[in-house]
């Protein structure tokens, strides 16, 4: 927790000084809407601080090695859920990839298994 309390802040120590220079960033009377501060503190607790804990979860169950390898099943749920949500098209090029990604994902665990 160290460490990424350490990231965040240099994050956002790096991108102020562009917010506050660089012309063209939403107007605070824009990031103060109730739909924005909705998406910020969605991305803040859900897609931050949620799926950190579960991926530490994640890690104490499987171990490094095996959880780092599902990262890579993150393009296939993606497409899925794009295909599903915003009504993308599957093409051929995204099933030849899935297929490799999967091929992978097998290969790797299985050699984890063998160690």
């Amino acid at each position: 927790a160290f460490i990424t309390r350490k990231v965040f802040f240099y994050g956002v120590l790096t991108i102020l000084p562009y917010y506050l220079f660089v012309p063209g960033w939403p107007s605070m009377e824009v990031l103060r809407q109730p739909q924005v501060i909705g998406n910020l503190l969605f991305l803040g607790c859900l897609a931050s601080m949620i799926c950190f804990l579960t991926w530490n979860w994640c890690i104490s169950k499987l171990g490094a090695v095996k959880a780092t390898n599902w990262v890579y099943f993150n393009p296939i749920t993606t497409m899925i859920f794009a295909s599903w949500v915003l009504d993308e098209k599957i093409t051929p090029y995204f099933l030849v990839g899935a297929a490799c990604i999967l091929a992978g994902m097998y290969i790797a665990d299985k050699k984890t298994s063998a160690e």
